[in-house]
């Protein structure tokens, strides 16, 4: 299920997947998108409080920050038995949302400075 939209959201085109909208990170979304991570995989965090399931993680970001997904894109429909591209798309999208979040911190980092994936935790 999206979130409610809201007049901060956003949105990011992500080439040959469609126009995804998200929402503006809040403290309360880190903690989200925590909880179900650890819920989907059983608390598989690594010894530095790292992801140890970065497909999980992606997946865990999209379901808790995108408030509408494009009409040929559901995380509810992903079959990884039948698709062989489906971790490509759930990072190109994990990637443009990330990129997009660092844009709109003052002084914003310049492409290829960014944190290491799963870093908010």
């Amino acid at each position: 299920m999206a979130r409610a939209a809201h007049k901060e959201d956003f949105t990011v085109d992500v080439e040959g997947i469609g126009t995804f909208k998200f929402g503006r990170r809040t403290q309360r979304d880190v903690y989200k998108i925590r909880g179900l991570y650890s819920k989907l995989t059983g608390d598989n965090w690594k010894e530095d409080g790292t992801v140890g399931d970065m497909e999980a993680w992606m997946y865990s970001m999209l379901e808790v920050m995108t408030v509408e997904f494009p009409d040929n894109f559901s995380l509810s429909k992903l079959d990884p038995l039948t698709d062989p591209e489906n971790d490509d798309r759930l990072s190109l999208v994990y990637m443009a949302l990330r990129q997009k979040e660092l844009s709109f911190r003052a002084g914003a980092q310049k492409e290829g400075s960014g944190e290491s994936a799963g870093s908010d935790r």
